[in-house]
């Protein structure tokens, strides 16, 4: 039963302000923030639109370019029938017809240089027209291959059919003597749309096709009566296949002559209009029949006349023709045809069939849209048609305000509702396509009693934020042949027998018609802004739709509406179209559609009830089979009193009358779970928390069989010769896998298994150690890869999440069970994987394994792949990586700045840093970079030898040279650095060039630079101006360009480093551990890095000296001629520094202990200790630049140094804003301060020393609009961790929360009185204030996640003084947590409290207000007003009779002018006017000379980077560069002392440039001879300034002479 309450006072809904929109079609991202990645998409696309107005206006405009059909085709008048068509192919072409005898050569058309023919015959004598109206007609062409074809005009406006003569159509001249007269007009654009879709040959019950003057009399009263306000019309454009329901058009301009003529429609439409109907087309734009004789298809002759050439061309699936929407001619024929239907038949809009087919060049075919947002963006996407979607919805809206546009579209494109202006397609309203699919696969596939309440809420309110939908349960689509109808599937056959009011009442027939109702009415209210129903299904129309055609006899039955069973009042069908009226009745007096999406208060899955609120009523649905609630108790928006509005339990519905309709339901303020209404914003509705995360299953998330084992087992294992099959499994477990003993232990296993099933849990301990990797996982949108042994699986994490939220966490487990993962054929894994790592683009992926990579290439249809999915791949540089020996692989990165991202940089042990371009070579690096120098990997630095290489990774991006530097770090912990590594091809910041280019220029103008420094400087240059020569524009982002690698012959990049470190690191107690990761924090301030080392310390540190770009300088050439380079010398003096500002312990020596068992090279925290080598991995977070995750074999922590991060960046910007003379003080002051970094423990996998190992394998933070923003951890048991992270507030620069303030007043009403009068809140503080403790960083737990591997929860627990101790620990911890919640409780409770009070006093004031202007101001103001009225009167008679005074003055003293007077004035006003003529082409011809003249300047060559580096000066800290106030950098020195540098101080000052930033500018562009054309241009308009100017002087002289003789 579902029931609809209005309550007695009702509250008016206040939508957001609409923003102005942005002119480059990023407006839309004010409305969806996850667009923001994708902005050079809609730029791209905007601008293409733009392109398109730029041509059309030129044509004048969409008034003048879509009245093609009043050009082309037969055009009538006084003078004749004139017949134009566009015929580019042929090369001649003739009209014939009856009017000719079909003669086909007497009536020759001539053709223009466009391709048209035209042909215009006179009137007859007796003035009749030449072709009779209603006779038959024919283009016929030849080709150029000299053939003849025969064509029916492509602009003709009527065809007809005769099967008894031929299947093709005949084109017919229709020129009636008389034009139909409308009668009535167009209603409004209705706010609450209700479609009615209809079909006019099945709108009879007579088997046959029904005719136009039919439906006008027997079903638009019946529409009308239904309460639809909207028709849409089908299969009205004229179609060769009467089943194709309308798609497969031949003949555009002509409405189909099956149902009658064209003033038929028009007289259906008048009279629909009169009854305040809208009326809808169904167009079809997306593709068109393919037939030739009497379609468009091979009009010419050509296959690429309207349509793509080729496979393009053509739709796999309709076996149809695909048109070519950049033709100039395409778009004018198919937006004329828009225009053409609104304009001759008054149609009031369009539904677009086919949208998605026309967006994509996949066209939808075997593709699964996920709603990740770069398959709306990517290169899937046909930009030519949605361009033309553009257009098409731009021009209807502005010569038809009023006109409705629907789109029929499944993939769910962003901005698709969004008006062009804002860089949206325009659309009205999309159709809901999801809605009805949900429904028919509820019906198939479960009983009502297994509905997924939150399942069916979710699709039905799974729509776009203001993008408005028409929701719907079922339209022509599910009631055709092979489908039902919903009542045919509650109900089915049991129709045909107990429909009837004489008939019992049966369980199936009474629940049936309930559903249909509920079902109705759900989705009216929840699913959308507007509402659908296909012709018959308002009643329940029994079976199915099939029309005529070779597989039925070509028989009407089913192809017909049964109008007789609702209208025979003994049939039970008469309820569901009752119930289908009130429904519409009642949403046209509460106006739901129009209303924000409905507030779900309630979905309870046990009961099967739903409520929600929309507009001013409650909506209570209850699902349940069997049971009935009384007092069940729902929360409500508003108090008050509510009344029954709609029930469909009422008995003149088919229902029971259990509810009494005079009922009325009173609220009680009483605590309720009802949360206040989501804000109308997307960052606010991401806000809140989603609890799929928290209920992903303990167990692993893809389970390992005995199969996966074997084979695992049969690929690690040696040849069977090796004769070691006895060795014992368990004694090489403390061994490193890959090892002789190991391969054949695990040989011995599997041969075990082979003869016996059992044992399966001998190998699980080997495996699991043998796919430990170090980054196994990687996401990517919405899209899971993972390495399991030598398998990379691919999983949705959108799938995932459906099931777990919106099913039940047993249902996820029945999904994971099932293995709902594909797996990736990827060719020559025969090792065990490491790392996964994915490029930016998610289309290459790099599988590392320790000796190996293997390059795989990601098919782009991946989700609708079968389970196993094969991928292109290739080994990766195979002669320097595979078996090497010590050589073994650090880590895999793409370079961020690779044009394409094709470019990875491998590291390997030895210190060597070799970048590829897969796109170019495999096998051969395109650089090679040495971290150790010219003396290899034992190469002797400042007394230190220099251990294996740990890892690498990329400076910040806010630093000018980040991205191009690459950071190093040794397992001593040594920092070395390299820069430039660049790629080939790349893509650079505009703004980083300019930074570069600035800094150069300050440090060619610094005083007291060595001769090596100022070679390092001309360096730089030499580089930067190779740099900006090869620069070309981006064609999509003007924030970035594709420039080349400068190839500096001279010079190799050089290392750089080690950095001193200043202090030194702390170490920790009994610390022989070595450093494992380094990352460089993406932060503007300062450069920050951190150190992750095996024993669990992180050290921060602060780069002082930023990154910069250094080569080797080349020797001087001795007197015998030898040359090369310098060889590496270190000072120590000159090695940069990075201050080391704290260093963070994990704890993991006091868990694991803390003796070390080995005083050997090899890690302190060994297996005796930590079960497996702890390896400590960084990753940062994609939102938060100051905040980063450790996983490692304990599990995950967070650190955030946004603390003392903040101070530092104020102190900085307050130097920078000249508010702090004195940084250095302000820096010791901070140091002082020792403000520490927030540090989380967020999983814990281990928590005491005997729980069983379940290192965390891979860590990664998604950001995306389904997801939501979260954390994702993946152990070696391949468990998958989610945990939720919430996004933090804007703040202002001074750190407080936005809020928004009032304007002031002017300063002449404010008074001493006037602020008396000033209302004063009652409230201590202006805002509630976030209370501290109660969680971490990013929204993280106080407490640790504790998790433990599969099974390991069910062993039994053993009493242990360690476990009481960690027992004791949790509790204390949640006693600690509970205070906080109970503090935070009253404070929030206080905080209530005294807001009710102001809330009081405001209504007070408010009515006081409301109530002084009302019955005082009112009248002041009227009166106010009159006295205004009069003053103006009477001000404007007295100007009145001063004038008439003035002029009669005059003429008594001034007589009129004598005639040389005349003369005179008359020669003044010519001269002043050809003055002002000549001073404004002055100014024309200055300015074009000025411009003409700066595009020489900035096409000069020599001017691209001399100019700024010559004119470069140093002004000291005044001239600092305002433009990046958070750019700063350190350097060594005491702090408050400009003396010597002390190895514990450092001084800490901005690293802005002194010069403004230099424009962006293009150099060597053109060539000599366009040089010398604009200097010809510039001497023409220069000659002619000097005569502009000699010919003003001389008027100016004219008129002096006047003036004197005046």
């Amino acid at each position: 039963m579902a029931m609809t309450t209005s309550s007695a006072s009702s509250a008016d809904t206040v939508l957001p302000s609409k923003n102005k929109s942005s002119q480059d079609g990023t407006g839309v991202i004010q409305l969806d923030p996850w667009l923001e990645p994708y902005k050079a998409g809609l730029i791209k696309r905007f601008s293409a639109y733009k392109v398109w107005r730029e041509l059309i206006g030129q044509q004048g405009g969409y008034e003048k370019f879509t009245r093609g059909y009043e050009k082309f085709g037969f055009q009538s008048s006084t003078e004749g029938i004139t017949y134009r068509e566009w015929a580019p192919n042929a090369k001649e072409a003739f009209l014939f017809g009856e009017f000719n005898s079909w003669n086909h050569s007497s009536h020759p058309m001539t053709k223009d240089e466009f391709g048209v023919f035209e042909i215009t015959l006179p009137h007859n004598k007796d003035g009749t027209p030449a072709i009779e109206h209603n006779s038959k007609v024919k283009i016929t062409m030849v080709k150029p291959d000299g053939t003849r074809i025969d064509r029916l005009p492509a602009w003709i406006k009527r065809v007809t059919q005769d099967l008894n003569v031929s299947p093709t159509y005949d084109a017919i001249f229709w020129n009636p003597p008389g034009t139909y007269q409308w009668r009535n007009k167009a209603p409004p654009k209705p706010a609450s749309v209700k479609v009615y879709e209809a079909h006019i040959g099945i709108a009879t019950a007579e088997g046959r096709v029904g005719q136009f003057t039919e439906f006008t009399a027997n079903v638009l009263p019946r529409i009308k009566k239904l309460g639809y306000n909207t028709i849409q019309l089908m299969a009205i454009m004229e179609h060769a296949y009467y089943a194709s329901f309308g798609y497969q058009v031949t003949s555009f301009f002509a409405v189909s002559s099956r149902y009658g003529t064209p003033e038929d429609l028009k007289e259906l439409i008048d009279i629909a209009h009169g009854m305040g109907i809208t009326v809808l087309l169904d167009v079809v734009h997306s593709h068109a029949c393919k037939n030739v004789l009497d379609g468009l298809n091979n009009f010419d002759g050509s296959e690429h006349q309207y349509f793509h050439d080729g496979p393009k061309g053509r739709h796999e699936l309709w076996d149809s023709r695909l048109f070519n929407y950049a033709n100039y001619e395409t778009v004018r024929f198919l937006m004329s045809n828009l225009r053409f239907y609104m304009e001759e038949y008054h149609f009031d809009g369009f539904r677009f069939d086919g949208v998605t087919s026309m967006m994509y060049l996949h066209h939808g075919i075997g593709y699964g849209f996920s709603g990740n947002y770069q398959e709306y963006f990517g290169d899937t996407v046909d930009l030519e048609a949605v361009v033309y979607l553009m257009l098409a919805n731009d021009m209807l809206h502005e010569l038809y305000p009023d006109c409705i546009t629907i789109a029929e579209d499944v993939s769910g494109m962003p901005t698709l509702c969004r008006p062009v202006s804002q860089g949206g397609v325009g659309f009205d309203y999309r159709l809901s396509m999801a809605v009805p699919d949900m429904w028919i696969k509820l019906l198939k596939e479960k009983s009502d009693d297994e509905w997924d309440i939150g399942n069916i809420v979710f699709t039905l309110t799974n729509r776009r934020y203001k993008e408005p939908s028409i929701a719907y349960c079922e339209s022509h689509d599910q009631a055709l042949v092979g489908d039902k109808t919903i009542a045919f599937w509650l109900m089915d056959k049991e129709m045909y027998t107990h429909m009837s009011n004489l008939t019992e009442l049966t369980p199936i027939i009474d629940r049936g018609l309930a559903l249909h109702k509920m079902i109705r009415l759900v989705t009216h209210s929840l699913g959308g802004e507007g509402y659908l129903t296909f012709i018959g299904n308002e009643f329940g129309h029994p079976e199915w739709l099939d029309f005529p055609r070779a597989g039925n006899n070509s028989s009407f039955h089913y192809a017909r509406r049964q109008w007789n069973v609702v209208d025979d009042e003994l049939l039970r069908y008469k309820y569901l179209n009752d119930f289908d009226a009130a429904m519409n009745g009642a949403e046209a007096k509460v106006d739901w559609l129009c209303a924000p999406q409905a507030y779900v208060s309630l979905k309870h899955e046990g009961d099967k009830v739903l409520s929600f609120d929309r507009a001013s009523a409650i909506f209570i649905f209850n699902f349940h089979p069997t049971q009935s609630f009384a007092d069940y108790r729902i929360g409500v928006p508003a108090a008050g009193e509510y009344k029954i509005l709609l029930n469909t339990d009422e008995p003149q519905y088919g229902g029971h009358g259990r509810v009494d309709m005079s009922s009325a339901f009173f609220t009680r303020q009483e605590p309720c779970t009802r949360l206040p209404f989501p804000q109308s914003t997307m960052a606010q509705t991401l806000a809140g928390k989603s609890t799929w995360l928290n209920q992903l299953p303990d167990h692993s998330v893809f389970q390992l069989d005995e199969q996966e084992y074997l084979e695992w087992a049969r690929h690690n294992m040696p040849d069977a010769s090796s004769g070691m099959g006895s060795t014992d499994a368990s004694s090489t477990r403390n061994k490193n896998i890959g090892t002789t003993t190991e391969k054949a232990s695990l040989f011995a296993t599997a041969s075990k298994m082979d003869r016996d099933s059992f044992g399966l849990e001998e190998l699980k301990d080997d495996y699991r150690e043998a796919h430990l990797g170090l980054s196994c996982m990687v996401v990517h949108g919405q899209d899971l890869f993972l390495a399991v042994g030598r398998q990379v699986r691919h999983a949705s994490l959108s799938d995932l999440k459906k099931n777990v939220e919106n099913i039940s966490r047993a249902a996820a487990e029945e999904f994971m069970e099932k293995k709902q993962h594909k797996v990736l054929k990827v060719q020559n894994i025969d090792f065990d994987i490491r790392r996964l790592i994915l490029n930016p683009e998610g289309k290459l992926l790099a599988i590392v394994g320790d000796e190996k990579i293997v390059i795989a290439a990601l098919p782009k249809t991946l989700k609708q792949n079968p389970r196993a999915v094969s991928c292109k791949s290739f080994v990766l540089g195979e002669y320097y990586h595979i078996n090497k020996g010590p050589s073994k692989i650090v880590k895999v990165l793409w370079h961020p700045l690779s044009k394409g991202f094709t470019d990875v940089l491998v590291m390997t042990q030895d210190g060597i840093l070799r970048m590829y371009n897969v796109a170019s070579d495999i096998d051969e690096p395109d650089q090679v970079f040495n971290f150790f120098g010219a003396h290899g990997h034992r190469s002797s630095t400042y007394g230190l030898d220099v251990d294996d290489l740990a890892s690498f990774c990329f400076g910040s991006k806010f630093s000018e040279w980040g991205q191009l530097t690459v950071y190093g770090l040794t397992q001593s912990g040594d920092i070395y650095m390299m820069c430039p590594v660049m790629p080939q091809n790349c893509i650079i910041g505009v703004s980083s060039l300019d930074e570069i280019r600035s800094k150069l220029g300050k440090e060619t103008t610094a005083p007291g630079t060595t001769a090596e420094e100022r070679s390092l400087v001309a360096l730089k240059i030499e580089w930067l101006e190779n740099l900006l020569q090869s620069a070309q524009p981006h064609p999509f982002s003007d924030d970035v360009v594709m420039v080349q690698r400068p190839d500096l012959k001279a010079a190799l990049t050089a290392r750089q480093g080690p950095f001193l470190y200043q202090p030194a690191p702390y170490e920790l107690k009994d610390d022989e551990n070595r450093a494992y990761d380094i990352l460089s924090l993406e932060i503007e301030a300062v450069d920050v890095i951190a150190i992750a080392h095996s024993s669990g310390r992180v050290d921060i540190c602060m780069a002082v000296d930023r990154p910069t770009a250094r080569w080797t300088l080349p020797k001087s050439v001795d007197p015998r001629g030898r040359g090369g380079y310098l060889e590496e010398t270190i000072n120590v003096q000159e090695l940069p520094v990075v201050s080391v500002y704290e260093t963070v312990d994990l704890g993991l020596l006091s868990v694991f202990g803390t003796s070390p068992t080995s005083t050997s090279r090899a890690y302190g925290l060994d297996e005796r200790r930590l079960g497996i080598p702890n390896h400590p991995v960084l990753v940062q977070d994609i939102l938060y630049g100051d905040t980063f995750y450790i996983y490692h074999e304990t599990g995950t922590h967070c650190v955030s140094i946004r603390p003392w991060l903040e101070k530092l960046t104020s102190i900085f910007e307050a130097t920078a804003r000249g508010q702090s003379a004195r940084m250095d003080s302000e820096i010791k002051r901070f140091y002082e301060s020792s403000v520490e970094s927030s540090v989380c423990y967020v999983v814990n996998t281990r928590p005491t020393r005997t729980s069983p190992a379940a290192p965390v394998i891979a860590c990664a933070v998604v950001a995306d609009p389904y997801l939501d923003y979260s954390l994702l951890m993946l152990t070696s048991s391949l468990q998958l961790i989610g945990i939720q992270l919430s996004t933090r507030p804007s703040h202002d620069t001074n750190g407080a929360l936005l809020t928004p303030s009032l304007p002031a007043q002017p300063l002449a009403l404010q008074s001493e009185a006037a602020f008396q009068k000033t209302y004063t809140p009652s409230l201590s503080k202006p805002g509630f204030e976030e209370q501290g403790g109660l969680l971490n960083p990013n929204g993280l737990p106080l407490r640790p996640k504790v998790v433990l591997p599969p099974g390991a929860g069910k062993a039994n627990i053993t009493v242990t003084e360690e476990n009481l101790r960690f027992l004791n620990m949790l509790v204390q911890g949640i006693r600690e947590s509970l205070r906080e919640v109970y503090s935070a409780g009253d404070l929030t409770q206080q905080r209530v409290d005294e807001q009710l009070v102001e809330y009081s006093r405001q209504q007070d004031v408010v009515n006081k207000t409301h109530q002084h202007t009302q019955g005082f101001l009112s009248n002041k103001t009227q009166e106010q007003a009159n006295r205004l009225d009069a003053q103006n009167a009477r001000q404007m008679s007295l100007m009145a009779r001063a004038d008439n005074l003035l002029q009669k003055l005059m003429e008594s003293k001034e007589p009129e002018l004598s005639p040389a007077e005349k003369v005179w004035v008359t020669e003044v006003a010519k001269s002043e006017r050809a003055v002002k003529a000549y001073n404004e082409r002055r100014h024309k011809v200055q300015a074009q000379y000025e411009i003409l003249n700066r595009r020489m300047r900035e096409m000069m060559p020599e001017q691209s980077i001399e100019t700024p580096l010559s004119s470069t000066t140093v002004s000291g800290p005044d001239g600092l560069d305002t433009k990046r106030t958070h750019g700063q950098s350190l350097k060594r020195g005491e702090l408050g002392s400009s003396t010597s540098p002390s190895p514990g101080a450092i001084t800490m000052t901005p690293a802005s440039s002194s010069l403004p930033p230099q424009p962006r500018r293009a150099t060597a562009r053109f060539g000599t001879s366009q040089l010398k054309s604009v200097e010809s241009d510039l001497s023409i308009e220069s000659r002619l300034l000097e005569s502009t100017v000699k010919q003003l002087k001389e008027l100016s002289s004219r008129m002096e002479v006047l003036k004197i003789g005046q």
